[in-house]
């Protein structure tokens, strides 16, 4: 039975969450001490971090396994089931029925399980997903990785992609394993895994990088399962290293010929996103960069649109990066990337993908838990409340946090180790889908009548500068038309500049308030180009 230790009560910029689904509602946390047969303590175990209208807050728990890959909670954000890569374990922290022995046939599966209690090595590569019109049941989907050499300790290799159906409907809401371990692509895979919503509002796409070259295994989940995965292929990014191959035969029969990974050691400790607008697919790998497509919601195809070189250590250009992670802001503008110990801002405006530049944000700062664990960047994952928070590739009691991810540059307002936790965390954050994107509307594939419950405000073509509403009363909106953004004065009619806004950014809407000007006539001059500025009249009435 879960037993709550303590409750930890942390006040924060509250996100609106009304009317939305909050199945990323509560990411699981940390791991017990690893040392068999002894309890949870005050800095050892699990920890709920629940987000909610005011803010978040983090509860402590016992937990019996660790650390946790992936979680599933209801549309009101209650917990459902979690898994550290051994067993699957229910809302009262507990193997659920048949639960066990998930990835079995993983190297050292017996010993991490048994022992530590937990697959520690697979970071990106699991996650969980409802079953399209199918109440109740659910998705595990998780990667095997496997020894290719009994003398070498590293050559390792995710071999596949399984999946495990959950039914929450059994055991009175525990739920229960009814067909586990299935395979649904049999290759050498990339441990970043992501899905985005189909077109039609119903079904998932979900998108996992083979561990060769620029190749994607594309998996459509309908409620009648996957289709038939697709493999679509890029030119590679370079020259395929010369390595050895691998043949695995396994029962049922798979006669499989695995190519390693020909990023090297990329297939590691990397990770790849969708935009919450679902328009864009972008992935990092450690010892190369990151990579931009655009995506295509109802045929899943990929374009390749940009390659950005992961920029070296400040501090020791020839060093390997060991770990690298990225995320996408909210309004879907801004892509984030870090080197471990650098944080990198990348503007995905349309007009800057080809040849715009990245701007860091901020180094780490060096600081060491307990004057030995790095606290350095990895993992990045978007919450409910609007932020990205960043975990260690460490064990530590610390999560970095931007808190303003719509705004450009320093803006952002990057805040290193932004929250601290009560208990030691390892490596991962959960990975969830954006479960708010809903239907393509008035795409090809809009065929289901799946509406938006809460669909976006009206859309404006930013071909010029524009000012809307005009007469404004309370709020006018300026649309400007280039990413760059512009400098704006507005002058009345005696020729007095009454306000100056040094910068607004391109390409998005920017609220002017105007409810305690004067009535009457006004002049708004935006300097898009600074020789020449874009003058527009605006009547403001109240």
């Amino acid at each position: 039975m879960q037993k709550i230790i303590f409750i930890l009560l942390v006040l924060v910029k509250a996100h609106p969450l009304f009317g939305q689904l909050k199945n990323d509602c509560t990411w699981v946390l940390g791991y017990p001490t690893l040392i068999p047969g002894q309890p949870n303590t005050e800095e050892f175990g699990g920890m709920y971090m629940k987000f909610g209208e005011s803010g978040y807050a983090i509860e402590k728990f016992d937990i019996f396994g660790g650390p946790i890959s992936a979680v599933a909670n209801d549309e009101a954000g209650n917990l459902l089931f979690y898994t550290n890569g051994c067993s699957i374990f229910n809302k009262q922290n507990e193997v659920m029925e048949n639960g066990d022995e998930i990835n079995l046939g993983s190297s050292n599966y017996e010993q991490l399980c048994d022992e530590y209690v937990g697959l520690f090595y697979i970071r990106s590569g699991n996650m969980t997903l409802p079953i399209p019109n199918n109440n109740g049941s659910h998705l595990l989907l998780h990667l095997r990785l496997i020894e290719t050499s009994d003398t070498n300790a590293y050559d390792l290799l995710n071999d596949r992609l399984y999946f495990t159906e959950i039914d929450m409907m059994a055991n009175n809401g525990l739920g229960k394993v009814i067909q586990k371990n299935q395979t649904i692509v049999a290759d050498s895979l990339h441990d970043a895994i992501a899905a985005v919503k189909h077109g039609n509002g119903r079904d998932w796409w979900v998108v996992m990088p083979r561990g060769k070259n620029r190749q994607f295994w594309k998996m459509l989940l309908t409620p009648e399962g996957f289709k038939e995965p697709v493999l679509q292929t890029f030119p590679p990014p370079y020259p395929p290293f010369n390595i050895k191959g691998y043949l695995n035969i396994d029962v049922p029969p798979f006669l499989l010929e695995i190519i390693p990974d020909e990023y090297g050691y990329e297939s590691w400790a990397g990770q790849a996103t969708f935009s919450p607008d679902g328009t864009k697919y972008c992935r990092v790998i450690r010892s190369s960069g990151v990579e931009v497509f655009d995506f295509d919601r109802c045929s899943g195809e990929m374009t390749f649109r940009r390659y950005i070189p992961l920029p070296p250590y400040s501090a020791y250009p020839d060093e390997p990066i060991v770990a690298c992670g990225l995320a996408i802001s909210p309004n879907s503008r801004y892509l984030y990337f870090n080197n471990n110990e650098g944080l990198y801002q990348f503007d995905l405006c349309e007009e800057n993908i080809e040849n715009g530049e990245y701007e860091l944000i901020e180094e780490w700062d060096r600081f060491l838990d307990e004057g030995f664990f790095a606290t350095n960047f990895f993992q990045m994952r978007n919450a409910p409340d609007g932020k990205i928070y960043i975990n260690p590739a460490n064990s530590t009691r610390y999560i970095h946090v931007i808190h303003e991810p719509n705004k450009a540059g320093q803006a952002c307002d990057f805040e290193q180790r932004g929250v601290t936790l009560p208990r030691w965390s390892y490596f991962v954050i959960n990975y969830f889908p954006n479960f708010n994107l809903f239907d393509l509307k008035d795409s090809p594939c809009d065929t289901l009548g799946i509406d938006d419950p809460n669909p976006p405000k009206p859309t404006y073509t930013f071909e010029e500068f524009r000012i809307f509403p005009n007469p404004a009363n309370h709020e006018v909106m300026l649309y400007v038309p280039q990413c760059e953004g512009i400098r704006i004065q507005v002058w009345n009619m005696a020729g007095q500049v009454i306000k100056e806004i040094s910068f607004i950014p391109g390409m998005e809407a920017y609220p002017l308030d105007v409810s305690d000007w004067a009535a009457g006539a006004y002049i708004i001059a935006a300097y898009i180009d600074a020789q020449k500025p874009v003058m527009k009249k605006l009547v403001v009435v109240h």
